[in-house]
């Protein structure tokens, strides 16, 4: 088992996941389709205001879109009840880049 697998391993299994397995799994499988993505625990704030403590993926996915390739970073948060409930996708614009107003499949705050 890799370090990766190892950290995944314990994160999951610290933050309580109804299904840790498949948690894993599409983790993994993640991975190997996009090798930029990494996973980290980070506490994700709800516009209700409440508080979860969840797997969030970061990196880039690939898209095209006009006869060019773009590397869109992304966040990717895993709910407790994932995947049940769908996970909670945000754009992370870097410096330089915008969301474009009006977006309609990406709200102003990167929400997808």
């Amino acid at each position: 088992m890799t370090m990766n697998h190892m950290d995944l391993d314990e994160m999951v299994a610290r933050i309580g996941y109804a299904q840790p397995a498949r948690v894993k799994q599409d983790i993994m499988e993640t991975w190997q389709r996009y090798a930029a993505m990494r996973h980290k625990a980070k506490t994700h704030f709800h516009s209700d205001g409440r508080e979860s403590f969840l797997v969030a993926l970061d990196g880039t996915v690939p898209i095209s879109y006009q006869s060019a390739t773009y590397h869109i970073p992304v966040e990717v948060l895993l709910s407790k009840a994932y995947p049940n409930e769908a996970p909670f996708c945000f754009v992370r614009p870097v410096s330089g880049m915008k969301v474009k107003h009006n977006h309609r499949h990406v709200t102003v705050d990167g929400r997808v």
